[in-house]
């Protein structure tokens, strides 16, 4: 019997590679936006597919090397780790892993958007200047079906009540 899973889809530029980071003279990634989703897949137990161009020319292994080099655990890397590359709109590759994948619980999407625009419905939106922040970490832990206030208030983060709708609407869309 398969296992049901939770899975994050996840872009490269303008998620965990920003002008953020490379305007800090930082080398590689966003550390932020790193540490961000490695903690959604720890809280989550959830895989990362890449739905990125990257994954056009790259093994699996070359990923696992970018990942725990930047600070996000191989570990969650799923088996499958890349959405099949069609060359037509990436919801569209995300929607053929997902036809391939029934134990798929839930998913969420993180990515600056290109490609999504027609398929919104699991799609978290991020963009090239700080990639990863506490509302999309809501979002996509509300796609996941995780509550986010532990995680907030271990932190010392204020839990608000914009939070606490932003995390209900994606809960009730990963549905």
């Amino acid at each position: 019997m398969i296992q049901p899973t939770k899975i994050l889809f996840l872009d490269v530029d303008g998620v965990i590679n920003t002008y953020r980071a490379i305007l800090s003279g930082l080398e590689g990634f966003d550390p932020v936006s790193c540490a961000l989703v490695n903690n959604i897949c720890e809280l989550s137990q959830a895989k990362i597919v890449i739905c990125s161009s990257w994954r056009e020319d790259r093994t699996r292994t070359e990923f696992i090397k970018i990942l725990d080099g930047c600070g996000i655990s191989s570990v969650h890397l799923h088996g499958d780790w890349a959405t099949p590359v069609l060359r037509e709109a990436r919801g569209l590759e995300v929607r053929a892993w997902l036809e391939s994948h029934p134990e798929v619980l839930r998913h969420a999407i993180l990515d600056d958007g290109i490609g999504f625009e027609d398929d919104p419905r699991c799609w978290v939106a991020t963009d090239i200047d700080f990639g990863v922040g506490l509302p999309q970490v809501i979002s996509v832990l509300g796609l996941l079906d995780v509550d986010f206030v532990p995680m907030f208030k271990s932190k010392g983060v204020q839990v608000t009540l914009q939070d606490r709708k932003l995390w209900e609407r994606f809960r009730a869309v990963g549905n």
